[in-house]
């Protein structure tokens, strides 16, 4: 009985894993077509396309379209909460002035909020939470976490030093970054151009407003 050739015996090998580079070029590629176009309007035959290899290879490494869009999902959220973790926020410096580090804050909060990314990322959770609830609730959570956080920790200073008078630190942060948003979110959403200037009023008008409410009495 003639033995199995080379060719027969390596025919018979598990095919080769993908490399960590070739995974992340499917997923970064596959991310760009589901914000463009949602998930409904992406096809296997459309991420094919971009990425080369075949839907042999995306079902084995992934297990299909929708296990391929919640590692798109996962991997968008998380470089999103990152940006907006390393958005330079300022320190919660008890000393330096309050309205001045708001406005630094607040600035930075939302001209990360209506960037370009974040929106698409936000409409793109949005659309699909019924889908995949807990990925997009957790971004939802999270996504501003980090600029409440660092609110909420000056506000508690302050308030320690009997600068401010407030009940809870955490509430008036949320109110504080919360109230900036607002009309300039659901306007960036539905597609109008936000200015440099418009971000930069609001926050000077709501870190004021902001601020009238909770300064101690003299």
């Amino acid at each position: 009985m003639p033995k199995p050739s080379k060719a027969t015996k390596a025919s018979k090998r598990a095919p080769k894993a993908p490399s960590p580079e070739r995974l992340e070029l499917v997923i970064r590629s596959a991310g760009e077509l589901f914000l463009e176009q949602g998930y409904s309007g992406v096809s296997l035959e459309m991420i094919v396309a971009k990425t080369g290899g075949s839907y042999r290879d995306l079902y084995r490494d992934f297990g299909g379209k929708e296990e391929l869009f919640r590692r798109v999902l996962e991997g968008i959220a998380q470089e999103v909460l990152q940006s907006l973790q390393s958005n330079s926020l300022p320190p919660a410096d008890v000393n330096a002035s309050l309205e001045d580090t708001l406005f630094s804050i607040g600035q930075n909060f939302l001209r990360s909020l209506l960037s370009p990314k974040v929106l698409s990322v936000h409409r793109l959770m949005v659309s699909e939470a019924s889908r995949f609830p807990e990925i997009s609730a957790r971004f939802l959570k999270l996504g501003p976490q980090s600029a409440y956080s660092a609110v909420g920790n000056l506000l508690e200073k302050c308030f320690s030093a009997e600068k401010i008078k407030l009940d809870d630190p955490g509430l008036a942060a949320r109110l504080f970054l919360d109230m900036l948003g607002g009309d300039l979110q659901l306007r960036a959403l539905t597609g109008s151009k936000i200015s440099k200037n418009e971000i930069d009023e609001r926050v000077r008008a709501g870190t004021r407003v902001f601020l009238d409410g909770i300064k101690a009495q003299s």
